[in-house]
């Protein structure tokens, strides 16, 4: 069989490098693409995560100071401690992730902010003005971290519907609950009076049988009903959306973990409002808002742990997700280089190697000598002894007749 000369090789090199190229070159294309939509993921998924960080205690903080705000327009002694605590663990936390995600400088002036509250010492209305500005600033905080970290627009449904609620929808409900009762401090049953204008306590008949006069209720605020709506609505987006989260999730990610809350909040939800409703009718009933609104405080808060935790467990699942994406995509570049040095190495290796001569039969490995070719030379009897013949002819004497074998004729 005839060996392939080293041009003939190397034209085979080439073409199995091109081949290969061929293949190589589109599964590279599609796994840089692949490689980057999956490192815009991680960025994604770490800024959500680096959001929910924050957002702890920064909510932790919102619940104190609603409670400390309460507890001052009802006449009772706010707890600074609480509130203090929370604002030292808010500067931990921004000192680590606050300028990823843009919050750094918004929080720098709150805590003077908060300090000024506590130090005023106010009840009623004053205290509701004086906590007025710590509470939206931090309520506002909490939405331009969701809004800077993206997590509004988080691609799945269940992982949504939690931010939402832990960054948006709860504060709301906390701060417009809260707002609620310290509003309903201030209603009071309105004096009545009779035809005559003059005082009817006890609100029935005169003597003439005219029917007591004048509103129910005196100092009812236009915020107060607007403050009731708002909290409706929030607790209503609170409930359907993790609900509906809970039915559209895989593998039940929100549970009873977030369930259990859920239902507490709502109950406090409604009996707050039933509650202010009805105070707003009578004018009575304030220490009942204001247990009704305490009560939600606790709930809410309930309900943002579990909701943070859960969307922190749900993130961590993603971002190990991704991290195995990712090293599948590495071993399958490593193999596709393997392979391409592969071929080239053993293409190298087939172009040094020397081009093959003619076939040997000698043990050396040599090829044999080229037979001559030309006039045969005269045997002679030396040469047939030489050959092995053992009975050679008798050379012929010059001129005389040729020699006869034993019994042959002349």
């Amino acid at each position: 069989m005839t060996e392939p000369t080293g041009s003939v090789r190397t034209g085979r090199l080439m073409l199995a490098v091109a081949a290969l190229a061929a293949l190589v070159l589109p599964i590279g294309v599609v796994t840089s693409a692949h490689w980057s939509a999956t490192a815009a993921d991680v960025t994604f998924v770490s800024d959500e995560r680096d959001a929910v960080a924050y957002a702890g205690p920064l909510t932790t903080l919102l619940v104190a100071l609603v409670d400390a705000r309460q507890a001052a327009t009802f006449g009772r002694t706010p707890d600074a401690e609480a509130v203090r605590s929370a604002v030292a663990a808010v500067d931990d936390i921004n000192n680590q992730v606050g300028t990823d995600v843009g919050a750094r400088q918004r929080w720098a002036d709150l805590p003077a902010q908060i300090d000024t509250a506590l130090a005023s010492r106010t009840t009623g209305a004053a205290a509701m003005t004086a906590y007025a500005g710590p509470i939206g600033l931090t309520r506002a905080l909490l939405g331009a971290i969701a809004d800077g970290a993206r997590v509004v627009r988080d691609p799945t449904v269940d992982a949504y519907h939690l931010v939402h609620t832990a960054l948006l929808g709860l504060p709301d409900a906390l701060v417009s609950g809260g707002e609620l009762a310290g509003l309903a401090r201030a209603v009071r049953p309105a004096p009545r009076t009779d035809a005559d204008g003059q005082p009817d306590a006890d609100g029935q008949s005169d003597a003439d049988g005219q029917e007591a006069a004048g509103p129910a209720v005196t100092g009812l605020d236009d915020r107060y009903p607007v403050a009731a709506d708002r909290l409706t609505q929030a607790g209503a987006a609170i409930r359907d959306g993790l609900r509906s989260g809970t039915g559209t999730t895989t593998g039940d990610t929100i549970g009873l973990g977030v369930l259990t809350p859920l239902d507490a909040f709502v109950a406090a939800v409604d009996a707050l409002t039933r509650t202010a409703t009805a105070h707003a009718a009578t004018g009575t009933g304030a220490a009942a808002v204001d247990n009704a609104a305490r009560a939600l405080v606790r709930a809410a808060a309930a309900l943002e742990t579990a909701v943070l935790s859960t969307l922190d467990a749900m993130l961590a699942d993603r971002a190990g997700d991704l991290q195995r994406q990712q090293q599948i995509l590495l071993g399958a570049v490593a193999l596709a280089a393997v392979a391409l040095v592969g071929v080239l190495l053993l293409g190298w290796v087939g172009m040094r190697r020397p081009a093959p001569g003619p076939r040997s039969d000698h043990p050396g490995g040599h090829a044999d000598p080229p037979t001559p070719r030309g006039p045969a030379a005269p045997v002679r009897g030396g040469d047939l002894v030489a050959a092995g013949v053992t009975r050679p002819f008798p050379a012929p004497e010059p001129g005389g007749p040729l020699p006869r074998r034993a019994g042959e004729r002349p």
